[in-house]
């Protein structure tokens, strides 16, 4: 172990080298600030629904059917809990929106889950009042909504009213943290929501989501085969529309918060929570780069240093320090440098948390989630991390021979030998995130400004919802046509980039499955969102509208009607593409077809004039309202829908910016550093040179000339490797630069 006069010269080396001691403090607080954060993020999203007392036993019932469905006819559980001894238990669950009378006497819109009582033998979610066997028998409701309607009191046996039916408050459950099921207000049995309505209950109904908790020791592969065969025997017609649908998929409920989902699943249960596996993965790795890139910086001044520190490290041997004792002072030293630098980084992420969580669209606290088993990990790390950012430094300065420092030998090794291909690793991933940073931000901007097809700018797009307004949407309609700043109200069901609940699927003359696309809207629909036409039958002017591509499909590009045994239409004409989903999905097969009066809409786009829009939003958020009866206007300017698609990826561009922009600081001020290191090792070099003739331009490009070539091979390097990571990107977008 060092001694007390090792420990006394390295002090004093780094009182002399005050500005690598504060580069490389810097360095590693920045780096490490980071490192806490994300660490504790992703140490959040991996724990989803780890607390479950049987979560290795616990599945969500899933299908391959396009990606993969959750929907499922409401009696599938019971059959399966009758006839496959490996189901313990389960239940299904489906959410929809309601009125709800608050105890005030006021109407709300609230989401309420119907489901069975098992839910909570499936689940260990915590009740703060009641008791899970016998919650359900009435309704349950979570902790912030009671204490939004009663106060932080022992509610049980209290009443709210659901669309006129009284229920009494049997249960409160704590709020569902840490779950890929979102909080959820009001709850209430299954039983309940098929008498209630009685479609759920039907046969052909895809509506409930299914979980199953196992026994112990199933066979999850059979299990599926054996599910598959029974969706294959018992719908058959469903099976042939839908391929896929047979085949059954029990996935870990440790693993659905993680999973991709369909934008069309997350609207039918809006309660699920997910986050993308990739964004997680590519935050740990960027932020073990960074770490990477400060040990580095140490790393490279102190080995430049060695040379210097040299005559300090002989005096230590000349007065019998042991080359063991000189080794562990620098070991001591860095690591020393590295505790400063995490007391420091705790400060840093401590006060940047807050706008961390909001980069990050989460709830988290610092105190919260900084147990003492994570300021153990973060004390590890640091320890790890300086005696592996010191060992090669001390291994090479404790190495040394005496001899050597008169020789010069010893300087020419550390100058000519080491750093420079760390150097190059530092330019190599800086160059690599600043080229897949670009690129992710020219994608966005080509999703953002590319030609969609139709116009997005100055429409607002809203739900029509009947349950709280009329069937008939001509009330509103004219109501908002008498806004000032209102130019045309369009009821509609269905609009671009909304998931369509309307799709149909059918067999052409040649047996050659499709699946079309059905928007419905009266004649102004064209005209508002500024579709161009390509060809017009006015022949047929009650007829439908196709696409392009569903002209192309079907062979019909100069017909008037199109029949099969399956579907049957008149053409009114076709229009050019326009991409009605994001640009992940190709253009299918798209019909615009007269909207019934029967039907009624299920949407309104209204064109507003650009002057004052804030105010036109404003009043028709209001008469919205005040028609409802209740605060149920879901409305936004379709240039925020549209933008709203792409926040992952501009998520992802933000935070990779940023986190290029503290690599580039930190291994800029590390190439300072050795700059400065590297010149002072040369002024006697480049003295000579200029006795001889050299001008200052020739000396300064002789200095820049090895960086400038390191620079060079990591571009060299970089960019094939930018141009694979990013290939795999963008090979999930259909539509994408080139």
């Amino acid at each position: 172990m060092p001694s007390l006069l090792n420990l006394k010269y390295s002090f004093r080396s780094l009182k002399q080298n005050k500005f690598t001691l504060f580069i490389n403090i810097f360095g590693f607080s920045v780096s490490l600030a980071f490192v806490i954060m994300i660490g504790l993020y992703v140490q959040k999203e991996y724990s989803v629904d780890q607390f479950h007392h049987d979560k290795e036993r616990i599945f969500r019932v899933e299908s391959n059917e396009d990606g993969y469905r959750l929907a499922y006819p409401f009696f599938v559980l019971d059959d399966w809990k009758n006839q496959y001894p490996q189901i313990e238990s389960g239940t299904r669950v489906f959410i929809d929106n309601r009125v709800v009378t608050l105890p005030n006497g006021e109407n709300s819109s609230l989401d309420v889950l119907a489901t069975d009582m098992e839910f909570f033998d499936v689940f260990s979610f915590e009740f703060k009042y009641g008791h899970p066997s016998v919650a359900l028998n009435d309704m349950v409701i979570n902790e912030s909504f009671a204490i939004s309607c009663f106060g932080d009191d022992n509610v049980v046996g209290e009443s709210i009213k659901i669309e006129g039916d009284l229920f009494n408050i049997s249960g409160v459950i704590k709020d569902f943290e840490n779950s890929h099921i979102s909080p959820i207000p009001i709850m209430v049995s299954a039983d309940y929501a098929i008498n209630k309505w009685p479609a759920l209950k039907l046969d052909w109904y895809f509506a409930w989501g299914i979980y199953v908790k196992t026994v112990e020791d199933t066979d999850i592969h059979n299990l599926e085969e054996d599910l598959s065969q029974y969706i294959k025997n018992r719908f058959k017609v469903n099976v042939k529309f839908s391929p896929g649908l047979e085949t059954v998929n029990l996935r870990p409920v440790t693993d659905i918060y993680l999973t991709s989902h369909f934008p069309d699943e997350l609207s039918i249960f809006s309660f699920i929570r997910n986050n993308d596996p990739t964004f997680i993965a590519v935050m740990l790795i960027v932020a073990i780069l960074i770490l990477l890139f400060a040990a580095i910086n140490y790393l490279n001044l102190s080995v430049a240093q060695s040379g210097f520190r040299a005559k300090s490290t002989a005096i230590q041997r000349l007065l019998g320090s042991e080359k063991r004792s000189v080794f562990w002072s620098f070991i001591v030293e860095s690591i020393g440098i590295l505790f400063v630098s995490g007391v420091f980084a705790s400060f840093m992420a401590w006060l940047a948390f807050p706008w961390f969580c909001g980069l990050m669209s989460t709830q988290m606290s610092f105190a919260g989630e900084l147990s003492w088993q994570n300021t153990l990990m973060i004390a590890t790390v640091v320890l790890v991390m300086g005696i592996m950012a010191g060992w090669v430094p001390a291994s090479i300065i404790s190495a040394f021979k005496p001899i050597e420092i008169t020789s010069g030998t010893f300087r020419h090794k550390t100058k000519s030998v080491y750093s420079k291909i760390l150097i190059t690793f530092q330019y190599i991933v800086t160059i690599t995130l600043l080229g897949c940073c670009a690129v992710i931000m020219q994608q966005i901007r080509f999703m953002q400004n590319s030609d969609l097809g139709f116009n997005p700018k100055n429409l607002i797009v809203f739900d029509y919802n009947s349950k709280f307004l009329p069937d008939d949407a001509t009330t509103l309609v004219n109501t908002l046509n008498n806004i000032p700043g209102v130019m045309e109200v369009v009821p509609c069901s269905g609009y671009p980039l909304v998931e369509l609940e309307s799709n149909q699927v059918f067999s052409d003359k040649n047996d050659v499955q499709h699946t079309i696309s059905i928007f419905s809207a009266d004649s102004t629909y064209l005209s508002v969102l500024g579709l161009k036409i390509k060809k017009i039958n006015s022949h047929n002017p009650n007829g439908c509208w196709i696409n392009e591509t569903a002209a192309k499909q079907l062979g019909i590009e100069d017909a008037t009607e199109y029949k099969t045994n399956s579907i049957d239409f008149l053409i009114r004409g076709i229009v050019y593409d326009f991409h009605y989903q994001d640009f992940t999905t190709p253009i299918g097969e798209i019909m615009i077809q007269p909207l019934s009066d029967e039907d009624g809409p299920e949407h309104i786009i209204v064109k507003v004039s650009p002057t004052n829009r804030a105010e036109t939003f404003r009043r028709i958020r209001e008469a919205y309202n005040d028609m409802a009866g209740i605060d149920l206007f879901n409305g936004m300017f379709m240039e925020e829908q549209i933008a709203s698609c792409y926040k992952n990826q501009t998520r992802l561009s933000n935070l990779l910016g940023l986190l290029s922009f503290v690599a580039i600081v930190i291994s800029s001020m590390g190439m300072l550093a050795m700059s400065i290191y590297f010149t002072r090792q040369r002024a006697r070099d480049m003295a000579v040179r200029k006795v001889f003739g050299a001008t200052p331009r020739g000396v300064l490009g002789l200095l820049m000339g090895s960086f400038l070539k390191l620079v060079g091979v990591a571009f060299v390097i970089s960019v094939p490797i930018i141009y694979l990571l990013m290939q795999e990107w963008l090979s999930g977008y259909v539509y994408r630069i080139r």
